[in-house]
């Protein structure tokens, strides 16, 4: 059925799956091969990674395609799968999929809410990985259960995670999250554009810094700022905080 529908997809493409750990192969990849190849590494139920290398520039990155499985503890697994891989990437990583859970109670509208520890959990894998949310465009909800409005359900399930190597090399980047047409799930188009030399670059801190001491009462100002919801994401927001207070 994978080559049928991929022939269909797009003839002539190379292709990979992880049938090897599923009968239902939940995660296809389809690659042109007179442009690129995708030399995989290693994978698991939930996870393709991999890298993808351009034959025109030589260009070399990283990805890691994830279908995450519904049950917190299913989940948990491919978290420390992701740490293991963070382990040795050493170049641009774009990690992009379905992760089954929100980051952020807001994330989400209508049923009942999402079980606190796993969006601890997965809050806790990107920290350690040292992942960031792309900027993302269009659909702000990527899953909907397609339901009359009281029965209505809305989820941000899908994203594209990087890393500060990817952030660095492309700092136009972003994610555009696209109509979903038939499926339940908004279509994630990754677009990396060419930056000029009037785009500003990443925020980066230095440690020189340190040795100022106004810093210390901008970083206390912005810490003792108020916002609403859990406490990642309030540590996360007073951090965006500083980093905001800073470059003023």
């Amino acid at each position: 059925m994978f080559e049928e529908y991929s022939n269909e997809i797009a003839e002539g493409w190379s292709r990979y799956a992880n049938y090897h750990h599923t009968d239902r192969g939940r995660i296809w990849i389809l690659w042109n091969p007179s442009q690129i190849n995708f030399i995989v590494h290693n994978d698991s139920l939930q996870h393709i990674h991999g890298d993808i290398v351009y034959f025109h520039s030589g260009i070399r990155i990283s990805v890691t395609m994830v279908y995450a499985k519904n049950a917190g503890s299913d989940k948990r697994i491919l978290w420390d799968d992701l740490r293991v891989v963070a382990s040795s990437i050493n170049k641009p990583w774009v990690v992009a999929g379905d992760f089954n859970i929100v980051r952020f109670c807001e994330e989400r509208y209508g049923g009942p809410g999402p079980i606190q520890g796993d969006i601890e959990d997965f809050n806790s894998c990107i920290f350690d990985c040292y992942l960031s949310d792309l900027k993302a465009l269009g659909h702000t909800f990527s899953w909907t259960n397609k339901s009359a409005p009281k029965n209505l359900k809305l989820r941000k399930l899908d994203r594209a995670l990087v890393n500060e190597e990817w952030l660095c090399s492309y700092p136009l980047s972003l994610a555009n999250f696209k109509n979903p047409g038939l499926s339940d799930h908004c279509p994630i188009i990754i677009q990396t554009l060419e930056p000029n030399s009037h785009d500003r670059k990443p925020f980066k801190f230095h440690d020189m810094w340190l040795e100022d001491l106004s810093l210390y009462e901008v970083v206390e100002k912005a810490w003792a700022s108020k916002f609403k919801g859990n406490p990642l994401f309030r540590v996360t927001r007073k951090l965006k905080e500083v980093k905001r207070c800073i470059k003023i």
